[in-house]
């Protein structure tokens, strides 16, 4: 199913949250700048408690963490798509639109360049972006008899099941929808969203998906054997890994981020999520057009299209 995109206007005096990556001076430098842009023009600014603080003049009104998102317009994030999947996962509760700003390199996911900030905001103020709502992931681990041990996890790219030691490989049994679809013999696993396939699963082998489109995507990683091809799966069917012949533990990363180490009885599930990350762009930035220029390997061009 392709999703219809929701049109955004921006009201002045809204409230503004600010989210960037400490570890890149230019994103504190991007994010200092622009705080004076958006109190001049009479916004609220919000940060979080653990955020670093931003140098300058402007105003800005910190609450904690579990209510950041809530009552905002939209929450301006600086840094690189990094940075966009950590902040998706933080803010999906809460619907909050994001604006990323790129000051790392790719930007599939924070698309606006800093030089282009002032116009972003004065092209909002007047309805002429959109907000692209992308599909999010959730993931369950579960443990057979123990119905009390269960740990969910949200994901916009990616959940990936590979061995925890890189000597060994692993035997993974894939379902989906409680029927038995195939068995893997080698590194692991990825199933991904639209979003996430230009990510870890196409390095993979796996195929490149519209992000408007809900499905996931499976993608075996160097299985032992002639013939391994990735799977397109409903978004409305479930997902299901083991590996119960292996005596190996095994290790579950959400978005390349979060990580939990797997026991041979464990069986991982991953299905459409309720929530969804909400992005803001223009019409001009075009998936293809950002797409092309990453393959063509002009992953520093990719920045400014």
């Amino acid at each position: 199913m392709v999703r219809n995109s929701e049109s955004i206007t921006l009201e002045k005096g809204s409230s503004i949250g600010l989210l960037f990556n400490a570890q890149k001076i230019e994103a504190c430098l991007e994010a200092s700048r622009v705080s004076s842009f958006l109190s001049q023009r009479g916004y609220r600014l919000v940060v979080p408690s653990g955020q670093p603080g931003i140098s300058g003049d402007a105003p800005v009104v910190e609450v904690d963490d579990l209510s950041f998102g809530s009552d905002l317009a939209l929450v301006v994030v600086f840094g690189g798509d990094g940075t966009i999947l950590s902040t998706a996962r933080r803010l999906c509760g809460h619907g909050t639109p994001i604006l990323g700003v790129n000051t790392g390199t790719v930007g599939f996911l924070a698309e606006i360049i800093p030089s282009e900030f002032c116009d972003v905001i004065l092209r909002l103020e007047s309805g002429q972006a959109i907000i692209d709502r992308r599909m999010m992931m959730e993931v369950a681990v579960l443990c057979p008899g123990k119905p009390d041990q269960r740990d969910e996890f949200v994901a916009l790219n990616d959940a990936v099941i590979n061995r925890e030691s890189f000597a060994r490989i692993l035997d993974l049994d894939l379902c989906v929808d409680g029927m038995e679809v195939d068995s893997y013999h080698g590194d692991g696993v990825i199933v991904s969203t639209p979003t996430g396939s230009t990510g870890y699963s196409l390095s993979a082998g796996g195929p490149i998906v519209h992000p408007g489109i809900d499905v996931m995507t499976v993608t075996p990683i160097c299985v032992h054997r002639l013939h391994a091809r990735s799977m397109v799966v409903s978004s409305d069917q479930i997902i299901e890994v083991s590996f119960p012949r292996s005596a190996l533990e095994a290790r579950l990363t959400i978005d390349g981020q979060v990580y939990r180490t797997l026991e041979g009885c464990e069986r991982i599930t991953m299905t459409r999520s309720s929530m969804v990350t909400r992005l803001i762009t223009f019409p001009e930035k075009n998936f293809y057009r950002v797409l092309h220029a990453k393959l063509s390997g002009e992953a520093g061009r990719t920045a400014r299209i």
